[in-house]
């Protein structure tokens, strides 16, 4: 017997445009038994099957038309015999909007009019105990999760939904032991530590708390919001050293949150050392041995912008200190031989900085001879090394900034081939580093991938390397008014340097000498990312990006996987682990390619309002999906104001304490007793913006014996593979 479903509930209307759409709250009642609403005949008047009925509501849900996908799944739920599909569809849908209490209805209906098993299955006791839980009704949620965990004691997300709900009820004991059950099944899901550590802090037991914070850092090092709650516990401990790096790595991330910045001032007094021994940087105690490698002529060479921002744009510095494995001299920019401005030896520290808008160098010592001023663009050139063989000149570069705006955020000394070029400006002083291609690529390959991936990963990495960089260098030039080609960031390539040269990824650099991808007789733009979760995008899906023949998405797995197409199944996707090439590549994915953030409101609404003044959050709300599956648009509704977010980079941006892995995710809003949220919950997959080569999926697909070439033609169609002379 089917479920008649004559309710009624409220909706979130979406009204369509161009533009994205725009939500707004409204009195709309829906009629889920469409007749009340005159709704059916319209429908019915062209005969259409419950599967296309079915396929046309996951169309309209995915494009972000809300309201026509709810109005079409609940066709076919009065209209069928066979509706639970239909109707677990419609309450994912009113869940993917934050209308839990839409939700908690359709399950509610669902039990109470099913026959047989239905009543007591985890498909819906497990939704409508989130719907409740995430609505705060508690008691409901209670009822629904320990009937779901009569069915399936170990089902991890019954374990955590009960866990939490007692976590908020106080009852600590328990919730204590239903959360260490989920992590003993999922070790790497860090949301149950997160609650751990959560009731630690409640008892009191400050110490357990960090333990729990850092193991659920452990599991994801770019999940930002952890950082906050971790410093506060190191700040409750006494242990101030600590907590400063908590809170400056936040700052690294973003420099003028308020919240950080006083958290910091509040810890300063109180350190014993300086902030540079607190967060030190990385240190090169020594020259890495590299080989010196020929240069023959119709190599390209490239100009490397150093000390580079998220953006790309150099972080100009007012001083730097370098040391050389070899006699060198600063001269004409990037000449070997030729009139010198100074000389100097090896193994010796040397400071170049500003005075005045001048630019002067001396040696790096306590007592320094009177400095020398020097021209404002000049090269440093190791003229020879100081020893015999084949080991290249380096010059090393003490505390280079890396990654600001990232959740990886650093500084470390680096060591560089070929010349130093330094050009002093009103800011202060600009590092470009110029180097032959293939030595350049040797230093990017291991930076942009393991040097644990196969071989013929390596090898399509390479080629793809190669490609990126001419076509930045040749075609698009995005930083001709920077004074170099790339810069050393994600903006281009990561290029950490020679220190960063491994063997493996070196010879995958020299087997495919010269090769690169080609479409239409110029360089190929062939972008890639660390991970797809999945399915790549197509360039064209992405607000404000083009067209590209070679960049469309592909599925990323062996054939018979299924990509979902619905609510239902798009958060199964999210929420497991499905077996495609970037799920299961030759080194555990981890965070990569499932991945989970805990955001509370408080702290994305004060930087969401100073960036774009919307006041404290009311919502979050996916505008609409592209065929990977990809947050397509994003608004955000505010007590003062909304915005709507659809540059892909912008979403990962603002919708963190730090930068979202990528825009492929799942959305859970936790209301608190006043309907305002409390947190953020995102479930989501990859590691980037997904267009091009999944550098995940080429490894899973190398495992599988596809070579390098078999790899480029997967991920980039209508792209061909050539040989430069050189």
């Amino acid at each position: 017997m089917g479920i008649p479903f004559l309710f009624t509930g409220s909706f979130l209307s979406l009204r369509s445009g161009p533009s994205g759409g725009r939500f707004r709250r409204t009195g709309l009642r829906l009629v889920l038994g469409l007749a009340a609403c005159g709704l059916f005949h319209l429908f019915c008047a062209v005969p259409v099957t419950r599967g296309a009925v079915i396929e046309d509501a996951n169309r309209l849900w995915w494009n972000g038309d809300y309201e026509g996908a709810a109005l079409r799944y609940a066709e076919i739920v009065r209209s069928s015999r066979s509706n639970v599909d239909a109707a677990l569809e419609l309450a994912a849908l009113y869940r993917s909007v934050g209308d839990y209490g839409a939700a908690v209805r359709v399950y509610q209906k669902l039990l109470a009019d099913a026959d047989g098993d239905l009543q007591e299955t985890v498909d819906v006791l497990l939704p409508l105990g989130e719907s409740c839980y995430y609505g705060h009704r508690l008691d409901e949620a209670e009822d629904a999760f320990r009937r779901a965990l009569a069915v399936e004691p170990r089902n991890k997300r019954v374990l955590f939904g009960l866990g939490r709900v007692l976590f908020e009820k106080e009852q600590l004991n328990e919730a204590e032991s239903l959360l260490q059950s989920a992590a003993a099944l999922e070790p790497s899901f860090p949301g149950t530590c997160i609650y751990l550590a959560r009731v630690c802090e409640m008892r009191g037991e400050t110490k357990r708390a960090i333990d729990y914070y850092r193991k659920a850092f452990g599991t994801d090092s770019q999940h930002a919001e952890l950082l906050f709650p971790l410093g506060r516990a190191f700040m409750a401990a006494g242990s101030w050293e600590d907590a400063f790096r908590q809170y400056h790595r936040l700052r690294s991330m973003d420099r003028k949150n308020p919240l950080v910045l006083s958290r910091l001032e509040e810890i300063r007094p109180r350190l014993t050392r300086s902030e540079g021994e607190v967060v030190p940087a990385g240190k090169l105690e020594s020259f890495k041995t590299v080989s010196a490698k020929p240069v023959p002529a119709g190599m390209p060479v490239l100009r490397i912008g150093l000390n580079t921002a998220a953006g790309g744009s150099a972080v100009l510095m007012q001083s730097f200190v370098f040391i050389t494995n070899g006699p060198f001299v600063l001269g004409e920019a990037s000449v070997s031989e030729g009139p010198a401005y100074f000389e100097g030896a090896p193994h010796t520290e040397y400071r170049i900085f500003m005075n005045k808008g001048k630019t002067f160098v001396d040696r790096n010592e306590p007592e320094k001879a009177d400095p020398e001023e020097v021209p404002r663009i000049f090269s440093i050139v190791v003229r020879k090394t100081d020893d015999a063989g084949d080991r290249a000149a380096a010059v090393i570069v003490r505390s280079i900034e890396y990654a600001r705006g990232y959740a990886w955020a650093g500084i470390e000394d680096r060591q560089y081939r070929g010349s130093l070029e330094v050009r002093t400006g009103a800011g202060g002083l600009k590092l470009i580093n110029v180097i032959s291609l293939e030595e350049y690529l040797y230093s990017v390959l291991p930076s942009e991938m393991s040097t644990g991936f196969p071989e013929e990963a390596l090898k399509a990495q390479a080629v793809v390397a190669r490609s990126y960089a001419l076509h930045r260098k040749r075609v698009i030039r995005p930083h001709r008014n920077d004074g170099f080609d790339l810069c050393d960031s994600q903006h281009c390539q990561v290029y950490r340097g020679a220190a960063n040269e491994w063997n493996r990824t070196t010879t995958a650099v020299e087997n495919t000498r010269g090769e690169v991808l080609m479409s239409g007789g110029r360089f190929a733009s062939p972008l890639f990312h660390a991970n797809c979760g999945g399915h790549t995008q197509s360039s064209k899906d992405l607000a404000g990006w083009s067209e590209v023949s070679y960049l469309t998405g592909v599925l990323d797995g062996p054939p018979g996987t299924v990509f979902p197409m619905s609510p239902v199944s798009l958060e199964r996707w999210l929420k497991t682990r499905p077996h495609t090439y970037c799920g299961a590549g030759p080194l555990d994915p981890g965070a990569e390619f499932r991945w989970f953030r805990l955001i509370p409101a408080d702290l994305l609404g004060e930087k969401l309002d100073r960036l774009r003044g919307i006041g404290s959050i009311r919502s979050i709300t996916v505008l609409s999906r592209n065929p990977a599956g990809y947050a397509h648009g994003v608004r955000v509704e505010g007590t003062r104001g909304e915005a709507v977010i659809d540059k892909e980079h912008e979403i990962r941006r603002l919708l963190g304490l730090g930068p979202l892995r990528s825009n492929l995710f799942w959305i859970e809003t936790k209301l608190g007793e006043n309907g305002l949220p409390e947190e953020f919950l995102l479930y989501g997959g990859g590691w980037g913006h997904g267009v091009g080569m999944c550098q995940q999926g080429a490894g899973g697909m190398a495992e599988r014996g596809f070579s390098y070439d078999e790899i480029l033609k997967h991920y980039y169609t209508n792209a061909e593979l050539q040989t430069l002379d050189y």
